[in-house]
């Protein structure tokens, strides 16, 4: 935990210096596996990343739309109104489209399928009602099926990436796997598990840069009480 707390500042304070200074935070940014992306861009084929909820999560978004890639993104307004302009003009920084939630799907779909690359975040918590209660590390988790959807919808291919900060070189690692193919003929069970599946295998090796403050664990199947009311999860001392 400690650690999560001393890396969500540096992450944020290289995503300022990436908007102030590109050149000088770009030195110190590493690709991993980047040709996969480079493969399908030379295919001409669309691509949705799955990106797990990370602290320096709209930092490989604003390098490749620095490197002329056209991005999509949807972002939650921030309640304080001088933040939410701040925080989405830094995201903006280079360029490319950020779709308000509160405008739905389409306009998110309608990028992705002239050619932007999108950017999906699928560990958020929208409750039951179109969720699929599947595991998650050692408990479960309401996940929304959508990616098996829309990467049919956009013609997409779904490619998970993941931010890691370095706090000892102060440098940023971004990693990303192989395409999601298999998700084109899953049921939505399969499809909500292989996507948890995908944030575990690429948080768990640097648990500390995951957004653990997020309750993403609030949605609980009827009878259990969500973790953040467990007063035995947090006995005073």
């Amino acid at each position: 935990i400690d650690e999560m707390f001393a890396t969500a500042p540096q992450s944020m304070v290289m995503m300022a210096e990436l908007a102030m200074r590109p050149a000088h935070a770009l030195q110190r940014i590493t690709w991993h596996n980047k040709d996969i992306i480079e493969q399908i861009r030379a295919q001409n084929q669309n691509i949705i990343f799955l990106v797990p909820h990370g602290w320096a999560v709209d930092i490989p978004a604003m390098v490749l739309a620095s490197e002329g890639q056209k991005m999509a993104a949807m972002f939650h307004n921030q309640s304080d109104p001088v933040m939410d302009y701040v925080w989405n003009a830094v995201r903006r920084r280079f360029g490319g489209r950020m779709h308000a939630r509160n405008d739905g799907i389409k306009p998110f779909i309608s990028s992705v399928r002239q050619g932007y690359w999108g950017y999906y975040l699928p560990d958020q918590d929208h409750g039951a009602e179109h969720s699929e209660f599947v595991d998650f590390f050692a408990t479960y988790k309401a996940t929304l099926p959508a990616v098996g959807r829309l990467m049919k919808v956009c013609r997409a291919r779904v490619v998970p990436l993941f931010p890691v900060y370095n706090s000892k070189t102060h440098r940023l690692d971004i990693y990303l796997r192989s395409p999601m193919d298999d998700l084109l003929e899953a049921d939505d069970k399969t499809l909500a598990r292989r996507m948890n599946e995908e944030v575990e295998i690429l948080v768990r090796p640097n648990p500390e840069q995951y957004t653990w403050i997020l309750k993403l664990l609030k949605t609980r199947k009827e009878g259990d009480i969500e973790p953040y009311r467990r007063k035995d999860l947090f006995p005073k001392k």
